[in-house]
């Protein structure tokens, strides 16, 4: 009985190490994409500062300049659609911000919600393994002993649950969003 016990143990744990590895990848790959994004987001920044401070200069110019009326009228026009497209820039910092570094850096949560239900659920295979052991121990050594065997069971019974509530937490979250 013991064989299969270890068997399925293993499999369980060859189980467990496969999903850590998936959630340490996820959590390592994420991380990365979220500071090159943030990265870019503050260049793309900086760039819009810089394209604001030429916009204002060429403003300031084409506003002093008093001989030169076509010339006057270039730069004012050329700092207008300069000024446009640094506002475009601002929105596509803002909604890159908002929409995908924003949404990238939530899965670190997730990777830390899926590391804690995964170590739990171990922890709670461990024990229910232990237990079974002990349920062995007991009915060989104290066969008539109902009362012992019982509470072994029960044990077992709980640390089965207890693997069970995350699905169930899950399919809760799943229909209350």
């Amino acid at each position: 009985m013991f064989g299969s016990s270890n068997s399925l143990n293993k499999v369980h744990s060859g189980q467990m190490k496969f999903i850590q590895e998936r959630v340490a990848g996820v959590e390592k790959h994420f991380g990365q994409i979220c500071r090159a994004l943030a990265a870019y987001a503050k260049r793309e920044a900086k760039l819009r500062d810089k394209g604001d401070e030429v916009s204002k200069a060429l403003q300031d110019y084409g506003e002093v300049e008093s001989l030169n009326k076509s010339l006057r009228a270039a730069l004012c026009e050329t700092a207008d659609s300069l000024t446009a497209i640094q506002d475009y820039r601002d929105v596509k910092v803002e909604r890159l911000d908002a929409r995908v570094v924003e949404e990238i850096a939530a899965y670190g949560g997730i990777c830390r919600t899926a590391k804690d239900e995964l170590k739990r659920s171990f922890d709670s295979r461990q024990r229910e393994i232990a237990h079974r052991h002990n349920l062995e121990k007991t009915k060989s050594r104290h066969p008539q002993n109902r009362q012992q065997i019982v509470c072994v069971l029960f044990f077992i019974f709980v640390c089965q649950m207890d693997l069970r509530r995350p699905k169930a937490t899950k399919r809760m979250k799943q229909e209350t969003h």
